[in-house]
């Protein structure tokens, strides 16, 4: 089985997380199973709490494709959307090594750059925030470290090359192995008796 987040047992899943019977959703194993779907969502389906529907495709909002000078090739994918104080943010990437990750806002590209560590191969989680000023939203895909993007700040750099080449990843991430509120033993100190 796939492993994502953590070691997927069958005892943990009763009898299977999988109760359809559509053709490309069925396969049950015996001892239980779990599915990671695409194009899917869990749905209340006449009476069954769980079951799988496909979603019935995608809705082209903006063309990327004459975007200017940072356009999108047509092997991008949207990876995650997300609606932040009205605007759509996504964040996009090519199963192309030669073609880098971007983020678009409202159809303009706020971000393009080598160092973004969006991958097709690993899909994202993904939340919001907007109670702070133009709003701010959290990428992950437990691959690499957890994201943080202001979008404001995206908006308001179009016409530098903050996200473009002069992106540094470190600005952006969330440390999860070293907390500030851990105190941390450095050494005993006599003061006499």
């Amino acid at each position: 089985m796939k492993q994502e987040h953590h070691p997927k047992f069958p005892q943990t899943y009763n009898k299977g997380a999988n109760s359809d019977t559509e053709i490309e959703f069925s396969g049950s194993e015996t001892n239980g199973e779990y599915r990671d779907s695409r194009n899917a969502r869990p749905v209340d389906i006449s009476g069954n709490i769980g079951a799988l529907v496909k979603i019935k495709g995608h809705e082209l909002f903006h063309d990327l494709t004459n975007a200017g000078p940072n356009s999108l090739s047509n092997n991008y994918v949207c990876l995650i959307e997300y609606d932040i104080n009205g605007k759509k943010v996504c964040c996009w990437d090519s199963p192309l090594a030669s073609e880098y990750p971007a983020i678009s806002i409202d159809g303009q590209i706020v971000a393009k750059s080598v160092n973004l560590t969006f991958s097709t191969e690993h899909p994202p989680q993904g939340d919001k925030n907007e109670n702070c000023l133009g709003g701010e939203f959290f990428y992950t895909d437990h691959n690499s470290q957890p994201l943080i993007f202001n979008v404001k700040d995206l908006l308001d750099s179009i016409s530098t090359q903050k996200y473009f080449t002069d992106f540094n990843i470190n600005q952006y991430t969330v440390n999860l192995s070293a907390p500030l509120d851990i105190p941390v033993f450095e050494e005993l100190v006599d003061l006499g008796s």
